[in-house]
Protein backbone atom coordinates (compact mmCIF):
# COMPACT_ATOMS: atom_id res chain seq x y z
CA UNK A 1 0.00 0.00 0.00
CA UNK A 2 2.89 2.47 1.23
CA UNK A 3 4.87 1.64 -2.16
CA UNK A 4 1.96 2.16 -4.26
CA UNK A 5 1.59 5.60 -2.57
CA UNK A 6 4.72 6.12 -2.92
CA UNK A 7 5.13 5.73 -6.69
CA UNK A 8 1.94 7.34 -7.17
CA UNK A 9 3.30 10.45 -5.69
CA UNK A 10 6.53 10.31 -7.46
CA UNK A 11 4.46 10.03 -10.85
CA UNK A 12 2.88 12.92 -9.84
CA UNK A 13 5.69 14.98 -9.80
CA UNK A 14 7.76 13.58 -12.74
CA UNK A 15 4.87 14.45 -14.65
CA UNK A 16 4.72 18.07 -12.94
CA UNK A 17 8.50 18.41 -13.78
CA UNK A 18 8.10 17.13 -17.27
CA UNK A 19 5.03 19.60 -17.80
CA UNK A 20 6.66 22.34 -16.41
CA UNK A 21 9.95 21.68 -18.74
CA UNK A 22 7.94 21.57 -21.89
CA UNK A 23 6.03 24.49 -21.03
CA UNK A 24 9.08 26.22 -20.20
CA UNK A 25 11.41 24.96 -23.92
CA UNK A 26 8.17 25.73 -25.50
CA UNK A 27 8.40 29.85 -24.27
CA UNK A 28 12.06 30.21 -24.63
CA UNK A 29 11.88 28.64 -28.24
CA UNK A 30 9.09 31.32 -28.67
CA UNK A 31 11.04 33.66 -27.64
CA UNK A 32 14.45 32.89 -29.80
CA UNK A 33 12.42 32.54 -32.71
CA UNK A 34 10.86 35.56 -32.11
CA UNK A 35 14.55 37.25 -31.48
CA UNK A 36 16.14 35.43 -34.95
CA UNK A 37 12.52 36.88 -36.92
CA UNK A 38 13.27 40.16 -35.59
CA UNK A 39 16.63 39.83 -36.63
CA UNK A 40 15.99 38.84 -40.25
CA UNK A 41 13.36 41.58 -41.09
CA UNK A 42 16.32 44.50 -41.26
CA UNK A 43 17.87 42.55 -43.72
CA UNK A 44 14.72 41.10 -45.54
CA UNK A 45 14.19 44.92 -45.83
CA UNK A 46 17.31 45.84 -47.84
CA UNK A 47 16.51 43.52 -50.29
CA UNK A 48 12.38 44.47 -50.55
CA UNK A 49 13.58 48.19 -50.79
CA UNK A 50 16.49 47.49 -53.45
CA UNK A 51 13.68 44.42 -55.58
CA UNK A 52 10.87 47.50 -55.49
CA UNK A 53 13.43 50.72 -56.41
CA UNK A 54 14.54 48.45 -59.26
CA UNK A 55 10.79 46.87 -60.23
CA UNK A 56 10.01 51.23 -60.27
CA UNK A 57 12.84 52.09 -62.28
CA UNK A 58 12.54 49.44 -64.94
CA UNK A 59 8.73 50.69 -64.96
CA UNK A 60 9.55 54.32 -65.47
CA UNK A 61 12.33 53.49 -67.95
CA UNK A 62 14.79 56.79 -67.51
CA UNK A 63 18.33 56.06 -67.16
CA UNK A 64 20.91 57.70 -65.00
CA UNK A 65 24.35 58.05 -63.83
CA UNK A 66 26.95 60.59 -61.87
CA UNK A 67 29.87 61.61 -61.64
CA UNK A 68 30.73 64.07 -58.67
CA UNK A 69 33.78 66.42 -58.65
CA UNK A 70 35.08 68.77 -55.96
CA UNK A 71 34.26 71.54 -58.60
CA UNK A 72 32.28 69.74 -62.10
CA UNK A 73 29.68 67.43 -61.98
CA UNK A 74 28.62 65.59 -64.54
CA UNK A 75 25.32 64.24 -64.97
CA UNK A 76 24.33 61.37 -67.83
CA UNK A 77 20.44 60.97 -68.83
CA UNK A 78 19.38 58.29 -71.35
CA UNK A 79 15.49 58.21 -71.75
CA UNK A 80 13.05 57.71 -74.69
CA UNK A 81 10.44 59.54 -76.33
CA UNK A 82 7.48 58.41 -76.01
CA UNK A 83 8.59 56.00 -73.22
CA UNK A 84 8.85 51.74 -74.75
CA UNK A 85 6.88 51.65 -70.97
CA UNK A 86 3.33 52.45 -69.51
CA UNK A 87 4.18 54.17 -66.94
CA UNK A 88 0.42 54.34 -65.72
CA UNK A 89 1.60 50.58 -64.84
CA UNK A 90 3.13 52.13 -61.50
CA UNK A 91 -0.64 51.96 -59.77
CA UNK A 92 -0.77 48.43 -60.62
CA UNK A 93 2.64 47.59 -58.74
CA UNK A 94 1.67 49.64 -56.14
CA UNK A 95 -1.14 48.07 -55.60
CA UNK A 96 0.48 44.68 -56.05
CA UNK A 97 3.59 45.76 -53.45
CA UNK A 98 0.62 46.95 -50.82
CA UNK A 99 -1.64 44.02 -50.96
CA UNK A 100 -0.26 40.56 -52.34
CA UNK A 101 3.47 41.08 -51.88
CA UNK A 102 3.05 42.72 -48.03
CA UNK A 103 0.74 39.88 -47.16
CA UNK A 104 3.06 37.49 -48.18
CA UNK A 105 5.99 39.43 -45.85
CA UNK A 106 3.63 39.79 -43.22
CA UNK A 107 4.47 43.70 -43.51
CA UNK A 108 2.35 46.72 -43.65
CA UNK A 109 3.97 48.10 -46.75
CA UNK A 110 2.56 52.00 -48.10
CA UNK A 111 3.55 52.81 -52.27
CA UNK A 112 2.35 56.13 -52.69
CA UNK A 113 2.86 56.39 -56.26
CA UNK A 114 0.28 59.55 -56.82
CA UNK A 115 3.02 61.86 -58.25
CA UNK A 116 4.46 59.49 -60.64
CA UNK A 117 0.83 58.56 -62.29
CA UNK A 118 -0.59 61.54 -62.96
CA UNK A 119 0.51 62.17 -66.32
CA UNK A 120 4.03 63.27 -64.87
CA UNK A 121 7.10 61.21 -63.54
CA UNK A 122 9.50 63.82 -61.41
CA UNK A 123 13.04 63.14 -60.42
CA UNK A 124 14.78 64.71 -58.24
CA UNK A 125 18.34 65.60 -57.47
CA UNK A 126 20.38 66.18 -54.50
CA UNK A 127 21.09 69.64 -55.96
CA UNK A 128 17.99 70.81 -56.56
CA UNK A 129 18.23 69.72 -60.08
CA UNK A 130 14.51 68.25 -61.48
CA UNK A 131 13.86 66.19 -64.07
CA UNK A 132 10.43 66.33 -65.45
CA UNK A 133 9.17 63.23 -67.93
CA UNK A 134 5.31 64.22 -68.92
CA UNK A 135 3.58 61.42 -70.40
CA UNK A 136 0.66 62.42 -71.31
CA UNK A 137 -0.51 63.93 -74.64
CA UNK A 138 2.53 65.82 -76.00
CA UNK A 139 5.51 64.03 -74.53
CA UNK A 140 7.82 66.41 -72.80
CA UNK A 141 10.95 66.39 -70.65
CA UNK A 142 12.38 69.11 -68.84
CA UNK A 143 15.73 69.23 -66.94
CA UNK A 144 15.79 72.53 -64.86
CA UNK A 145 16.34 74.09 -61.01
CA UNK A 146 12.26 75.70 -60.22
CA UNK A 147 13.01 79.65 -60.72
CA UNK A 148 16.99 79.19 -60.10
CA UNK A 149 20.26 78.38 -62.65
CA UNK A 150 20.87 74.75 -63.31
CA UNK A 151 24.77 76.14 -63.22
CA UNK A 152 25.22 74.37 -66.48
CA UNK A 153 28.14 74.89 -68.56
CA UNK A 154 27.93 72.47 -71.17
CA UNK A 155 25.12 69.91 -72.84
CA UNK A 156 26.42 67.05 -74.64
CA UNK A 157 23.34 66.16 -76.40
CA UNK A 158 22.61 63.28 -78.41
CA UNK A 159 19.73 62.55 -80.51
CA UNK A 160 18.28 59.79 -82.25
CA UNK A 161 14.80 59.38 -84.30
CA UNK A 162 13.16 56.61 -85.73
CA UNK A 163 11.43 58.72 -88.56
CA UNK A 164 12.40 60.80 -91.93
CA UNK A 165 12.77 64.80 -91.47
CA UNK A 166 11.95 66.68 -93.98
CA UNK A 167 13.60 69.88 -92.71
CA UNK A 168 14.50 71.62 -89.34
CA UNK A 169 14.57 75.64 -88.17
CA UNK A 170 17.76 75.63 -85.93
CA UNK A 171 18.52 78.01 -83.19
CA UNK A 172 21.15 80.40 -83.88
CA UNK A 173 24.16 79.96 -82.38
CA UNK A 174 25.80 82.61 -80.48
CA UNK A 175 29.83 83.39 -79.86
CA UNK A 176 29.43 85.37 -76.87
CA UNK A 177 27.08 82.82 -75.02
CA UNK A 178 27.45 81.22 -71.85
CA UNK A 179 26.56 77.83 -72.68
CA UNK A 180 28.50 75.06 -74.44
CA UNK A 181 26.39 73.00 -76.61
CA UNK A 182 27.61 69.61 -78.50
CA UNK A 183 24.70 68.75 -80.58
CA UNK A 184 24.58 65.49 -82.45
CA UNK A 185 21.15 64.95 -84.15
CA UNK A 186 20.37 61.84 -86.81
CA UNK A 187 17.20 60.19 -88.52
CA UNK A 188 16.40 58.04 -90.80
CA UNK A 189 16.94 61.30 -93.14
CA UNK A 190 21.05 61.08 -93.77
CA UNK A 191 21.02 64.51 -95.00
CA UNK A 192 19.48 65.65 -91.92
CA UNK A 193 22.10 65.20 -89.95
CA UNK A 194 23.52 67.54 -87.01
CA UNK A 195 27.01 66.83 -85.62
CA UNK A 196 27.89 70.74 -84.37
CA UNK A 197 29.41 72.70 -81.06
CA UNK A 198 28.51 76.00 -80.65
CA UNK A 199 27.41 78.38 -77.66
CA UNK A 200 24.30 79.50 -76.72
CA UNK A 201 22.68 82.74 -75.26
CA UNK A 202 20.84 81.25 -71.92
CA UNK A 203 18.86 84.23 -71.29
CA UNK A 204 16.61 83.22 -74.25
CA UNK A 205 14.64 80.08 -74.85
CA UNK A 206 16.95 78.69 -78.00
CA UNK A 207 14.96 75.79 -79.67
CA UNK A 208 15.79 73.38 -82.65
CA UNK A 209 12.54 71.93 -84.07
CA UNK A 210 12.75 69.28 -86.35
CA UNK A 211 10.28 69.20 -88.82
CA UNK A 212 8.74 65.48 -90.27
CA UNK A 213 5.96 66.58 -92.34
CA UNK A 214 5.93 68.94 -94.91
CA UNK A 215 2.48 70.01 -93.40
CA UNK A 216 4.21 70.43 -90.34
CA UNK A 217 2.25 69.45 -86.71
CA UNK A 218 4.81 66.90 -86.83
CA UNK A 219 8.11 67.82 -84.60
CA UNK A 220 10.73 67.29 -82.24
CA UNK A 221 12.21 70.13 -80.66
CA UNK A 222 15.05 70.50 -78.55
CA UNK A 223 15.18 73.46 -76.49
CA UNK A 224 18.23 75.36 -74.02
CA UNK A 225 17.97 78.26 -71.94
CA UNK A 226 15.38 80.39 -70.31
CA UNK A 227 12.41 77.95 -70.34
CA UNK A 228 9.50 79.13 -68.09
CA UNK A 229 11.52 81.52 -65.81
CA UNK A 230 13.86 78.05 -65.27
CA UNK A 231 17.92 79.53 -66.26
CA UNK A 232 20.00 77.26 -67.96
CA UNK A 233 17.63 74.64 -68.69
CA UNK A 234 16.58 71.51 -71.10
CA UNK A 235 13.92 70.89 -73.06
CA UNK A 236 12.95 68.11 -75.04
CA UNK A 237 9.49 67.79 -76.79
CA UNK A 238 7.62 65.52 -79.77
CA UNK A 239 4.52 65.11 -81.04
CA UNK A 240 5.00 62.82 -83.90
CA UNK A 241 3.33 59.05 -83.56
CA UNK A 242 4.49 55.46 -84.56
CA UNK A 243 7.80 56.53 -84.10
CA UNK A 244 10.59 56.91 -81.58
CA UNK A 245 12.96 59.40 -80.29
CA UNK A 246 16.30 58.03 -77.91
CA UNK A 247 18.21 61.43 -76.11
CA UNK A 248 21.27 60.69 -74.08
CA UNK A 249 22.35 64.18 -72.86
CA UNK A 250 25.54 64.79 -70.56
CA UNK A 251 25.42 68.03 -68.22
CA UNK A 252 28.44 69.52 -67.19
CA UNK A 253 27.82 71.91 -64.41
CA UNK A 254 29.98 73.87 -62.10
CA UNK A 255 29.48 72.76 -58.42
CA UNK A 256 30.33 74.12 -54.96
CA UNK A 257 34.01 72.16 -53.14
CA UNK A 258 31.27 71.34 -50.42
CA UNK A 259 28.40 69.57 -51.32
CA UNK A 260 26.19 66.66 -50.27
CA UNK A 261 26.35 62.79 -51.43
CA UNK A 262 25.19 62.69 -54.91
CA UNK A 263 21.83 61.12 -55.53
CA UNK A 264 18.44 61.12 -57.43
CA UNK A 265 14.61 59.96 -56.34
CA UNK A 266 11.46 59.83 -57.57
CA UNK A 267 9.34 61.54 -56.06
CA UNK A 268 7.17 58.62 -54.47
CA UNK A 269 7.13 57.63 -51.02
CA UNK A 270 7.82 54.12 -49.47
CA UNK A 271 6.56 53.32 -46.00
CA UNK A 272 7.32 49.87 -44.22
CA UNK A 273 6.71 48.86 -41.11
CA UNK A 274 7.06 45.18 -39.54
CA UNK A 275 7.75 44.36 -35.82
CA UNK A 276 9.51 47.25 -34.44
CA UNK A 277 11.36 47.84 -37.42
CA UNK A 278 9.71 51.04 -39.05
CA UNK A 279 11.01 52.41 -42.64
CA UNK A 280 10.37 55.22 -44.67
CA UNK A 281 12.43 56.69 -47.75
CA UNK A 282 11.60 57.91 -51.54
CA UNK A 283 12.10 55.52 -54.28
CA UNK A 284 16.03 56.49 -55.52
CA UNK A 285 16.97 55.95 -59.28
CA UNK A 286 20.54 56.46 -58.65
CA UNK A 287 22.93 57.30 -55.02
CA UNK A 288 23.70 55.57 -52.19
Amino acid sequence: MKRGFVITISTVFIVIFLLSFSMSYRENNEERNSVVSASFVPLKLGFLVDDIENDFNWLLGTEIDVNQGNHLTSIYILDQLPSDQNKYRVIDYADFIETGYAGKQNASIDLDVDSAADGRSELEFWNEINYYYDYEGSNQIDFFVLGEDTNALTYDIYVSVNKSSTHSVPWTWDSGGDVNVNLNYVDLNAAATVIYSGKLDSSIANAYEFNYSLAGGDTFTITVGSIAGNSRALRFSENFSASDARAKTRVRMDQPSIQRRAFAEYAVDLNYSQLDVNYSSRIRLWGG
